[in-house]
């Protein structure tokens, strides 16, 4: 894997980078891309070492830490002595969120305020905090059936494009939507009521190399691939997503966090693409970039969302300064011959 590298004063060879979450497939990218741009990184998670970390290979310490409790993360802060702070701790997959809400709430809600609770106390002690960037999600938004819902429209197929902008009300439908849109809010109430210099940042759907969640779409049709069958889609793959490239979304942690060090107070940010793209449309490309057109993708039933268009209106960033680099094609061939080098899911154990 390539990380992306960056430059910018803020990660200077005496920056203090405390990255919660860096077990996860974001975070372990994040360190390893941290590492490279000359700061002294410390990474926590739940556990010391996680197949995505050692992966990385970010040559950083690794701390033990529950973020649901304030304390431990409390300590961690003031130990740390960090000038930023990134949170990309959590619960990230939707079916295990919704299947246990309790422990979505406490990975994504709970952990978020402990985290910016302990950094407001940490500078109001005199700590020299710079930044502060939170994971949020393009999930925090729902849908355009979830708004019309709660417009009271009745239920109706949707055949419309629609792009989420930052001010754009939040109507998320489900557990993890709902955990991501409270850590949004908590992050934007401690930026404008503290003055912390934190953004919450909303990024498309990741994927890339060293994706260990073999139920998202591209990771899961490369697993297919590898194994000589076709992808399948569980609906007809007509209803478009934003994908983003994971070296992309690091860059825009990193635009993020130098943004926030140099004053500027955007609170939210949406990182995108610059178009959505069906789920069958990702498959057939993918496949093309793989070098096997004959595993053609097979779709399931039909979409209840036939049709309709849900992208991030990426414009704001975009002015401040961030933009995808990653051509599709090239980001999907890249994350395919990523795990034929692997051994398709070997990497993990």
């Amino acid at each position: 894997m390539s990380p992306v590298i960056s430059s910018p004063a803020l990660w200077s060879a005496d920056a203090r980078v405390l990255l919660f979450g860096a077990g996860g497939f974001l975070g372990a990218r994040l360190a390893r891309a941290l590492v490279d741009a000359g700061a002294a990184v410390i990474g926590v998670d739940r556990t010391a070492s996680t197949p995505c970390w050692r992966v990385a290979e970010a040559m950083a310490p690794m701390l033990c830490r529950d973020g649901a409790q304030f304390d431990n993360v409390l300590m961690t802060v003031r130990d740390a002595q960090p000038n930023v702070v990134f949170n990309l701790m959590g619960q990230s997959h939707i079916a295990a969120a919704q299947a246990d809400p309790l422990g979505a709430f406490a990975a994504n809600v709970t952990a978020t305020w402990n985290v910016l609770e302990a950094c407001r106390r940490y500078q109001e002690d005199g700590g020299r905090l710079s930044a502060i960037v939170v994971s949020s999600s393009n999930h925090i938004y729902g849908s355009l059936r979830d708004h019309d819902r709660a417009a009271g429209v009745p239920g109706v197929l949707i055949l419309a494009e629609h792009a989420w902008r930052e001010r754009d009300a939040l109507e998320p439908a489900d557990v993890y939507g709902a955990s991501k849109g409270c850590a949004d809010l908590i992050t934007r109430a401690y930026a404008r009521g503290y003055g912390l210099p934190a953004i919450a940042l909303r990024h498309a759907n990741a994927f890339g190399p060293g994706d260990p969640h073999a139920s998202h779409l591209v990771t899961g049709a490369v697993l297919s691939i590898l194994a000589n069958e076709a992808p399948r889609l569980r609906g007809d793959g007509s209803a478009r997503k934003d994908y983003l490239y994971v070296d992309d979304v690091i860059a825009a942690y990193l635009r993020a966090a130098e943004l926030a060090g140099s004053g500027v107070r955007a609170d939210a940010l949406n990182a995108a693409p610059d178009v959505s793209m069906g789920a069958l449309e990702m498959l057939q490309r993918l496949v093309t970039a793989s070098g096997h057109p004959e595993l053609i993708p097979v779709v399931g039933a039909s979409d209840e969302q036939r049709g309709s268009t849900e992208h991030l209106n990426s414009t704001t960033f975009r002015r401040l300064g961030w933009a995808p680099q990653w051509r599709l094609d090239d980001a999907l061939r890249a994350t395919y011959e990523w795990y034929v080098k692997r051994g398709g899911m070997t990497w993990a154990t």
